[in-house]
């Protein structure tokens, strides 16, 4: 039984020293580190050299360890600069998950790996996932086959699934043993039942409810819910005004067109949630408002991405001012979707003071009424 953060280290080592593929993914950085992520990867070539990389918000660092560096580089990565790890060796997987207290937990779990695995000229490797194959919930979304493997038409799905939970993970910080989480706009739940199935595994206690206002999809995601007893997931047909919600700790919209965001974000705020994920679509209120032209919005495909940036920055200024820290990222790839943008943000209590006033020259260079978030947050000092 692994229950310190040394015989984590020995057990990541022993397997590194096998002549097979395996990989590690530190994950949710100290509040010392400059990295958001590091991996190392095994050299089928030789398995005394390792794949390390760390990436830090904009750069990406790669380097090559030998074998007999690596406990001092673990050493490091998990004591100092990384609260969480994922091991992945020969169809098992090992997540360790440390809290600030100093509390170590490691959930072990077997996993079928995807024969049709990724290469490259360098490595012959397996591409491995946060999301195992054989989930069962994939399995009744019909993301993956009865054999636990996932259908061709879905490739781009299950990495999209896998890329949504990184991120997620990427930006958590473990405090607690419970999260509330509201998904807003849940539709046929893939990444709900993802995201509550990772923190499962990872040892929280979650307590989820997607909203969806298609009865047919709610009913879907409800019956597989029951199917797989899981106890601490729903599934509500209520749109996002309308949900009560109570104290929240993790807000998620993904997708939720035009003002439907802004009806989120509004909501998160009402709620206290500490983690806002947003990924929106569809900015029609700022194009409509925009009556300002110049030399780049003359151009039609260029005014509704203007549109899309100025909608985006004022959201993140009002959470600015609301005390959150925010990021804008790339969610997926734009060969898979024109909307790919993802709003993160997290409260930390530090209020942005001159927020509103960067909001007003946004207004003004683009001859904009009003913002509808503006109007959701501060009604009576626009109608003042």
């Amino acid at each position: 039984m692994i229950n310190n953060v040394d015989t984590f280290i020995a057990l990541v080592f022993e397997k590194f020293k096998e002549d097979s593929p395996v990989k590690l993914v530190c994950s949710k950085p100290r509040t010392s580190s400059k990295f958001q992520q590091a991996q190392l990867e095994s050299f089928l070539e030789s398995n005394t050299k390792i794949k390390i990389s760390k990436k830090t918000k904009t750069q990406d660092f790669t380097s090559i360890l030998n074998l007999e560096e690596l406990p001092k580089e673990l050493s490091s990565l998990l004591k100092d600069e990384f609260f969480f790890a994922s091991l992945y060796w020969q169809g098992e997987t090992w997540n360790l998950l440390q809290n600030k207290k100093g509390t170590v937990t490691v959930k072990h779990q077997h996993n079928k790996m995807n024969d049709a695995s990724e290469t490259t000229t360098t490595h012959n490797r397996q591409k491995m996932y946060l999301i195992e194959e054989d989930a069962p919930f994939l399995k009744l979304l019909h993301v993956s086959g009865n054999d636990g493997k996932v259908l061709a038409p879905m490739q781009k799905k299950y990495r999209q699934i896998n890329r949504f939970v990184e991120l997620v993970m990427h930006g958590l910080d473990e405090e607690k043993g419970s999260l509330a989480i509201a998904d807003m706009g849940s539709g046929k739940g893939y990444l709900t039942f993802a995201l509550y199935h990772h923190l499962e595994t990872m040892g929280f206690d979650v307590k989820m409810t997607g909203y969806e206002l298609r009865p047919e999809l709610v009913t879907l995601c409800n019956g597989i819910v029951d199917r797989l007893s899981l106890k601490g997931l729903q599934f509500k047909a209520e749109n996002i005004k309308d949900a009560a919600t109570g104290k929240l700790d993790m807000l998620l919209a993904l997708h939720a067109c035009d003002i439907a965001t802004d009806l989120a974000i509004k909501k998160a705020l009402d709620a206290k949630a500490k983690y806002i994920i947003l990924s929106p679509c569809c900015h029609k209120q700022i194009r409509k408002e925009m009556t300002k032209k110049d030399t780049i919005t003359r151009f039609g495909i260029y005014e509704e991405r203007i549109a899309e940036i100025v909608t985006d920055s004022i959201r993140t200024l009002i959470l600015e001012y609301h005390g959150y820290a925010t990021n804008i990222i790339e969610f997926i790839g734009s060969e898979h979707t024109g909307k790919n943008s993802m709003i993160t943000a997290k409260f930390i209590g530090k209020y942005k003071k001159n927020a509103l006033d960067e909001v007003s020259k946004l207004k003004e260079q683009y001859g904009i009424q009003t913002h509808y978030l503006e109007q959701l947050c501060f009604q009576q000092m626009i109608t003042n």
